[in-house]
């Protein structure tokens, strides 16, 4: 049984005649200890607080059965490993000069600011397919349609990973530099962002131990992504 906040990712797993349906993982609509295994991917890396990550990994638990186990996705800080780089940085067409570099840093750093609010915060935003700078940050999302009115459509890759897309008049604006806002004289694309809190090495482990009920049984990094497959400890 598959969930997600998103309808349009709900709507991909419905075609292909999977059952799925729309929730909060904060609120599992699942009985306790009636699972035998769960698979959390690219989910945890969208709370915005510690307390709030910890929660969803309780639920997780909740719904296990003794000696259920669970394997969590999130995304990694470090898109590097020794040699090794993410499949996230390939797919930059650019290319890897000392110049550049100090780019992505002076691009990474735009500041986006919710005029609605008197508060002082804010946080970076980050520059697609570059090394992260900051754990906690806003991704750009450019919205592609063909005309007014009509939906826009998508590639299973491009959802990957996200969540319930915001109504465009909740969202903070953002003043973008004129190369990225391109020509002026076309209709410009919707640019929405999406929070992400990228995780350290041992992070999420650290985070998973925080609840009395895990076992954690492996630990791991995967092209970009920090992984863990823990057990629910038996009564």
């Amino acid at each position: 049984i598959g969930c997600d906040t998103s309808f349009e990712l709900l709507k991909i797993c419905r075609n292909r005649s999977f059952e799925a349906l729309q929730c909060n993982c904060l609120q599992l609509p699942y009985r306790s200890c009636v699972f035998d295994a769960a698979i959390c991917i690219a989910v945890i890396h969208h709370l915005a607080s510690e307390e709030r990550r910890i929660a969803a990994i309780k639920e997780i638990v909740r719904i296990l059965r003794a000696g259920g186990r669970a394997l969590i996705y999130v995304w990694a800080m470090e898109q590097k490993r020794g040699k090794n780089i993410s499949s996230y940085l390939k797919q930059n067409k650019a290319t890897w000069k000392a110049s550049g570099e100090d780019n992505t840093r002076e691009n990474s750093n735009l500041e986006i600011r919710n005029h609605s609010s008197v508060s002082s915060d804010y946080l970076p935003v980050h520059t697609n397919r570059t090394e992260f700078i900051e754990q906690d940050m806003l991704v750009p999302w450019k919205m592609k349609s063909q005309k007014k009115g009509v939906h826009a459509k998508y590639k299973s890759s491009d959802l990957k990973g996200a969540e319930n897309i915001p109504n465009e008049s909740s969202l903070c604006s953002v003043e973008l530099p004129d190369s990225v806002r391109g020509n002026n004289n076309a209709e410009p694309f919707p640019v929405f962002h999406r929070y992400y809190h990228v995780f350290k090495q041992s992070e999420l482990e650290s985070l998973c131990t925080k609840v009395e009920e895990v076992n954690i049984l492996k630990s791991y990094y995967d092209e970009g992504n920090w992984c863990v497959i823990f057990e629910k400890k038996l009564a």
